[in-house]
């Protein structure tokens, strides 16, 4: 029912922020930044910065990135190195009361930190590159405007099995982090 940045940035500010669950298994050897669950675009360059995302950096580690008006940037908060063994569950919330971003890894608070100004989807630009930021997301990979189609995407993430994804309308607290992470963990006892 979001149409349009517009609506999306509204939902979140109405419901205090937005939750990302992520649980995962990453087989990757590749030195580059991967894209779980991504939905983020630098428009005109790197001028303005929107959008939201689980990713990998190119060490490994998790990351936790929203884009926010002040500045035209990208709020980013990062985890250790994720296990290529066994799955990882990350959890990325972002408060939109407190205006912080958290990352949370198996249930634990790993790092959190300030954001700078509102969220926003897309820098309230509707259709960028001939799709809809609002309401436009990868799994596996970024969304990316290049070429002017939907269909292209930024940081591929091959090697990677996703479990389980969840989006919640709501800023998740530490005791609804730890309980996705027992009811996902779960699975493999």
């Amino acid at each position: 029912e979001i149409a349009n940045s517009t609506s999306f940035d509204k939902f979140v500010a109405e419901n205090g922020g937005f939750s990302v669950e992520v649980f995962y298994l990453d087989n990757s050897t590749v030195g580059a930044n991967r894209g779980i669950v991504c939905c983020t675009e630098s428009i005109g360059g790197d001028s303005k910065r929107s959008g939201w995302g689980i990713a990998e950096s190119a060490s490994g580690a998790p990351y936790f990135i929203t884009g926010h008006t002040a500045e035209n940037i990208y709020s980013s908060v990062y985890a250790h190195e994720a296990s290529k063994e066994e799955p990882v569950h990350i959890v990325g919330v972002y408060n939109a009361e407190t205006k912080r971003n958290a990352i949370y890894v198996n249930g634990s608070l790993v790092s959190s930190d300030s954001a700078a100004g509102e969220f926003t989807s897309a820098d309230k630009i509707d259709v960028y590159e001939g799709f809809n930021m609002a309401n436009v997301f990868y799994i596996g990979a970024d969304p990316s405007g290049a070429g002017k189609k939907a269909e292209k995407c930024d940081f591929p993430s091959n090697n990677l099995t996703v479990i389980d994804v969840k989006f919640y309308a709501c800023a998740l607290t530490d005791a609804d982090v730890k309980a996705a992470f027992t009811k996902s963990a779960s699975v493999f006892d």
